[in-house]
């Protein structure tokens, strides 16, 4: 335990920090999570005897950073957000339709041709949300390597090549190569942390009570949506705490 926790957990933050570091001065969307998760997945795969057996990446430091991703994420949901819904009514229509489709065709490649469980090939097949995909599926009792590693394959193949076709074809970055609107660039301030402290916590107790999926992930992101809908406001996530985050989950991911 303790040199989990004081030697070689650091040691994998600090290499998946150098390569988020990296994977950032490229077009590369969710350089941070994608970096850190590629990297350190090599590292595990390639040179397991670098690793102590049985090693894995701590939870408890893993469910912090999940909750703030549930912040951030919740913070984006606002009355605006809801008013605007009118307009985008035949939009979403067809959003919705073709996720349900390509879920569903994803599913029985993932059962048939993967010969996967139902539970992972279900999960596995989600076309979109590599981290609630996994924090959902680890209740359910899925396979989270096979999922991580197939979610993983898809942000590479689809989340990755098409902004950067698109940045390559309009001349500027767009989608999630473009600039990001949902983080503070300030520091926090000390009403800031006892904000965002108190939000997490009390979103995941909530959370943890009803039994929700992924409390970790969804208790938060209900917390700040709710103070969004009141008038309070969800606590700012800064650019740094927010790609700390990412490679934090994209060292656990990798099943380190």
């Amino acid at each position: 335990m303790t040199l989990r926790l004081f030697v070689i957990t650091p040691l994998m933050l600090a290499i998946g920090t150098a390569a988020g570091w990296l994977a950032h001065l490229t077009p590369v969307p969710l350089p941070y999570l994608l970096g850190s998760l590629m990297m350190t997945g090599v590292i595990a795969t390639s040179l397991p005897n670098a690793l102590p057996d049985g090693y894995s990446f701590p939870q408890r430091v893993r469910t912090v950073f999940i909750a703030i991703i549930g912040l951030t994420i919740g913070g984006r949901v606002t009355s605006e957000l809801i008013g605007d819904l009118n307009e985008m009514v035949y939009s979403l229509i067809a959003v919705s339709f073709f996720v349900l489709l390509a879920h569903m065709v994803n599913y029985q490649i993932f059962r048939r041709l993967g010969e996967m469980d139902r539970i992972t090939a279900f999960f596995a097949a989600a076309p979109g949300g590599l981290i609630e995909s996994v924090a959902l599926s680890e209740t359910a009792g899925a396979d989270t390597k096979h999922i991580v590693m197939q979610q993983f394959l898809r942000i590479i193949l689809v989340i990755a090549l098409v902004p950067i076709a698109m940045s390559l074809w309009v001349g500027h970055p767009v989608g999630s190569a473009g600039e990001m609107d949902t983080v503070s660039e300030d520091s926090l301030t000390a009403t800031g942390i006892v904000l965002l402290l108190s939000t997490s916590i009390v979103g995941m107790l909530i959370a943890r009570i009803l039994r929700l999926p992924a409390w970790e992930l969804t208790g938060p992101l209900v917390a700040a949506a709710a103070l969004n809908f009141v008038g309070v406001g969800a606590p700012p996530v800064p650019f740094w705490l927010l790609n700390i985050s990412q490679i934090a989950i994209g060292v656990s991911l990798a099943g380190c």
